[in-house]
């Protein structure tokens, strides 16, 4: 049995309902989906009262507890055994939950997690594709591998034993569970295709923030150190809080504060990519650049697609849709 888990805080319900669409499309359907809102103003947007489906649960935290508290909260009613998780505003591929539960059934792993589409503000995109790691541990205390919720499956009796996700400091919740994971020898794998689309950076959350989420990489750093030393990879950790926090600002049309986070980035770990990143950075802030968001997706993801033997037709449909939804 799969359950799926969607938590909302102060959302629109247009953003709910994109998100509920997306699961009701799936082509191996969720035998749960639990709705949790983390103290809202007004619970759900009121779609609580006119969504009628016998599958849902709805969960009203009476206060804000925070985002994992409230996924821990909500993995605990849940009756299947297998756990995924969609934030609202994110949406899936029809065929998500049908592949990745394939995947983990060959495969036998206690975790899985597919590539993904990361828009930011409408306006710019990021295709997150996975890659084979030689060692988890490693390369969760480095960076993020793209191992975000809204991607994620996993067996319940792993994040049970794990305590679920990490409530006591705001911090990468998604990457120290991947980490935990890792850690313990829970078998994980991936899917490289791009089967979520993540609406990244909002402007009403904490991601949004870039002051926001410099505190939570310096608490993951800090909480996990001792690891991070062992592994020997201070300098990695470091470099990918800096080069975030560069996207941040620039996801906020703030040029002069990316230039000056990615140049820390350069200057901890010296990376090709980063210094491409730099380059972009400074061609958007001249020429004040707004890509059109469907045909640079488009373009890029067809010219992945096609070189892994995918049904590109099928892909553009569901970008489409994607694309359509977040309008």
């Amino acid at each position: 049995m799969i359950a799926v888990v969607i938590t909302t805080f102060n959302d629109k319900a247009e953003k709910l309902l994109q998100s509920l669409d997306s699961v009701f499309r799936q082509t191996l359907s969720a035998d749960e989906i639990i709705i949790i809102d983390d103290g809202s103003l007004n619970p759900f947007d009121g779609i609580d009262r006119v969504v009628e489906h016998p599958n849902i649960r709805w969960i009203s935290n009476p206060e804000n507890v925070g985002v994992s508290r409230s996924r821990n909260i909500a993995v605990m009613s849940a009756k299947s055994d297998i756990i995924c998780f969609l934030d609202t505003g994110d949406c899936w591929h029809q065929e998500k939950l049908e592949q990745q539960y394939r995947l983990m059934s060959i495969r036998r792993l206690d975790a899985s997690f597919t590539g993904r589409i990361d828009v930011f503000m409408e306006r710019y995109f990021f295709i997150n594709v996975p890659r084979e790691e030689k060692n988890y541990v490693k390369a969760f205390l480095a960076r993020n591998i793209g191992f975000a919720p809204s991607v994620i499956m996993l067996r319940k009796k792993a994040l049970i034993e794990l305590n679920g996700f990490f409530e006591h400091v705001d911090i990468p919740e998604d990457r120290d569970l991947g980490y935990r994971l890792a850690k313990n020898g829970y078998k994980i794998g991936f899917l490289r295709e791009p089967l979520t689309f993540l609406e990244a950076g909002v402007s009403s959350s904490r991601s949004a923030d870039p002051e926001k989420k410099r505190k939570t990489y310096v608490d993951f750093i800090r909480i996990h150190l001792e690891d991070i030393l062992k592994e020997n990879v201070l300098s990695d950790s470091l470099s990918f809080y800096y080069k975030n926090i560069a996207f941040k600002y620039f996801h906020i049309n703030d040029p002069d504060n990316s230039t000056r986070w990615i140049m820390k980035a350069i200057k901890e770990k010296f990376r090709f990519s980063v210094m491409i990143y730099l380059l972009i950075f400074q061609f958007f802030r001249i020429f004040n650049i707004k890509p059109s968001l469907l045909n640079v997706i488009e373009s890029v993801v067809n010219n992945y697609f096609m070189r892994n033997g995918v049904d590109n037709e099928k892909l553009n449909s569901e970008l489409n849709y994607f694309y359509r939804a977040s309008l």
